[in-house]
């Protein structure tokens, strides 16, 4: 929905996936002190909308600019208030010009259990493009995603992804260009 209304899985026929965010002007992050919304307008999913197996996918695609070099540069998928998704990940170009490189964020959350005290399991991947050796780069923080988190989903969830570099200055952080939440 692109009028980031509640979504109710009874409005939604089994098995159809919907896109319920997509970004309607870029997002910059740079002198940041912490990592901030990448979205325009978080989608909320109403109570009870994540159904055992439910999934959530997650695309954003941008560039980044580490001029001063070295950054590390952090994402985070949030449902409400509780993280699902969280790494690190560090610049690892050759140089120290990165001067809008592509990168593309995927995430995929899947719903396993429901109630109060629901689960919900996140993995991701990161990729940075290097254009001038032709060749990407990803990181995972050092770890990949090994339990699920605790999730009411018996309450609304604001779908929220979060962005930001560990410099900060003007010429350190991230754009994004492109994003789309799928449901």
């Amino acid at each position: 929905l692109h009028d980031n209304k509640p979504i109710v899985s009874a409005d939604l026929p089994a098995g159809v996936v919907q896109g319920i965010y997509s970004d309607v002007a870029d997002v910059a992050l740079y002198s940041i002190s912490a990592p901030a919304t990448t979205l325009t307008a978080a989608p909320t999913l109403a109570a009870n909308a994540l159904p055992v197996g439910s999934c959530i996918g997650i695309t954003a695609r941008g560039y980044v600019r580490d001029n001063t070099g070295g950054a590390n540069f952090e994402f985070i998928v949030k449902l409400a208030s509780t993280n699902v998704v969280t790494t690190t990940i560090p610049n690892s170009t050759p140089t120290t010009d990165t001067t809008n490189r592509p990168f593309v964020f995927e995430a995929l959350l899947t719903c396993r259990t429901t109630g109060g005290s629901g689960s919900v399991m996140g993995q991701y991947t990161a990729v940075f493009v290097n254009q001038n050796l032709g060749i990407s780069f990803s990181g995972h923080g050092g770890s990949v995603t090994t339990s699920a988190v605790t999730i009411d989903t018996t309450t609304t969830q604001v779908v929220d992804v979060l962005a930001g570099a560990d410099i900060n200055d003007a010429d350190t952080g991230l754009t994004f260009t492109n994003s789309l939440i799928e449901y």
